[in-house]
This record gives structure tokens, sequence and C-alpha cells, in this order.
């Protein structure tokens, strides 16, 4: 049995102290400098700013949070991983139409609901650029490999809790769907069981399957995003911010004990240069550096 060690470390910059840059701000101001901080958060993060502060939702958030999603699924797909999986990098075909779509998932878009016909690895082999590319992940990644065990599923309360590892990603849309459960069940929580979640999101966004809800209580909001959940909790007293944090798919991905830390941990030594590979995969906004992981 392969021996399986931590080579690397994932180490990011310190988060900016929000609350005491927002503090005494109108609603309106705090939202303008939290969009302006963290352009990368897009949409979703507008959008649950402003729910969370009082403030109306903008038209046409919701159909800018999915095209941002489409985006930036088709990047990873298109041109991100396949320069890690020794894949040519495509055109993104972001216009919907039925040849891209079977470009992207061959003739029989369907053929993800049905996993158990064949083995799941030949099957995406010939189902379009998508499938090659899950075939390509499922050759470089044995079961087991860099992979992550459940973890607690992030929900629009416990989100804010960032000291408990849980799973706040893409696949937790799509927990239940026949494929993850099939991958799941071979290779585990691993970089083929995420990819195939983005798979699946990009099906339900061609097809107008991607619902964005906006779940909101006393004080927060959260959105779903490309990475996953993002959420702002936010007090208000007389026009003014009393207090404001933020809660990411990131600090999720890049809390201790959390996703990335047991994937590397997980990653054989003799696939250590499938690092960066899993980064992409795990995909933390912003700057993340992997440092050798050596004893104190």
């Amino acid at each position: 049995m392969t021996k399986l060690v931590s080579q690397f470390k994932a180490m990011r910059r310190a988060p900016l102290p929000l609350s005491a840059m927002m503090y005494g701000k109108s609603p309106e101001e705090a939202e303008r400098l939290l969009s302006s901080l963290f352009p990368a958060g897009g949409p979703a993060l507008t959008q649950a700013a402003r729910a969370a502060l009082g403030l109306p939702q903008k038209p046409g958030g919701e159909d800018a949070i999915r095209a941002e999603a489409l985006r930036d699924h088709l990047e990873k797909f298109c041109l991100r991983w396949p320069r890690h999986l020794a894949l040519a990098p495509v055109a993104m075909p972001l216009v919907r139409t039925q040849t891209q779509r079977v470009f992207l998932f061959g003739p029989e878009p369907d053929w993800l609901d049905h996993p158990a016909k064949g083995m799941f690895r030949d099957a995406c082999d010939s189902k379009g650029h998508v499938g090659r590319v899950l075939s390509a992940l499922a050759q470089r990644f044995a079961p087991g490999d860099a992979t992550c065990p459940p973890l607690a599923q992030a929900t629009a309360r416990s989100m804010f809790d960032l000291a408990t590892p849980q799973e706040n990603s893409v696949a937790c849309r799509r927990l239940d769907h026949p494929a993850m459960r099939h991958v799941e069940a071979i290779w585990g929580r691993g970089p083929l069981w995420r990819a195939l979640a983005r798979a699946l999101d990009v099906q339900a966004l061609l097809e107008n399957r991607f619902g964005v809800v906006t779940r909101t209580g006393p004080g927060y909001a959260c959105v779903p995003t490309t990475r996953g959940l993002t959420g702002v909790r936010a007090e208000v007293a007389q026009g003014r911010v009393v207090s404001l944090s933020r809660a990411t798919p990131t600090d999720h991905a890049l809390a201790s004990n959390g996703i990335l830390d047991q994937s590397l941990a997980r990653l054989p030594a003799a696939k250590s240069a499938l690092s960066a590979l899993v980064l992409e995969i795990v995909d933390p906004c912003g700057t993340v550096d992997l440092l050798p992981d050596t004893p104190r």
C-alpha cells in the first residue's frame, strides 16, 4: 500500500480587518468598498452583501451569477486543467448552442445520469471534451488519491464558523447525483469527484436549471457562487455599519485540516507533481503558495 504523506502546506495571505474597515460607514459605502476589495467575489458577493446590509438587490444579479459560474467552470475545463493533463486547451464555448453542448458532452448529454452502465473512465473518454478531461483525471488519480473524508456540509448559518472544517464547494450542490455517488464510492472525494461536480453544474447552467437562491436571516445572507456558498454577516445601527464579516468557499477550503490540507495529505509522494493540479481543482481564490511541509 502506498504511504501517504503530507508534503505541502498551503499558505495564504492574512485576512483583511473587514469589520474595522467598514465601521461607521453607510450600508451603501460598505457594499461599494467590499466589492472593490474583493472583485473576484463578483455578483454573488454583491448580492449577499446588499441582502445582509438591508439594501435592495440590483436588477440582473441572478443572471450575472449564472454567467460568471458558467464562464469560470468552462475556463477550468477548456483552459486551465488541460494544461496539467497533457491535453490541448480549447476555445471556451460561451454561447449556448446545441453544437457546443455536443462538443462539451457528446451527442448523448444524459450519459452522466447512468454511470453504472460501464466503466466510468472508459465511458467518459468518448463523451465530448468534458468527458475527456474527466477520463484524464481518472487516469492520473487512483482511488483514494488526494481525497478529503466527508466533512459537515456548510449551511447558511454554519458557514460563518471558520474554525470548523466544512465542505463548502460546488460538490455540495450535486451530492445526490448518481454519478457523484458512483465516483465517491470508487475514487473517494478527490479531484475527479470535485471536477465532476463542475461538469454537472455546467449541464445545469446550459439547460437553465441552475437556481440562484439567496438565503437570508437577521443580519446575514448567503448566495451560491462558482465555488460554493458565499456569505456576508453585518450589523447596522442608526444607518451605520457596526460590524461586517464574510465567509467564502476559499475560507473553508484553506481552513486548518480543511479540504486542501486533507487532500494534499492523501496525495502519494510519487505523485507530488500533481499538487498544483489538486490546488487548481480545490480552487481557492486569491494567492495561495504550496510550501514544503517540513517538521518543526
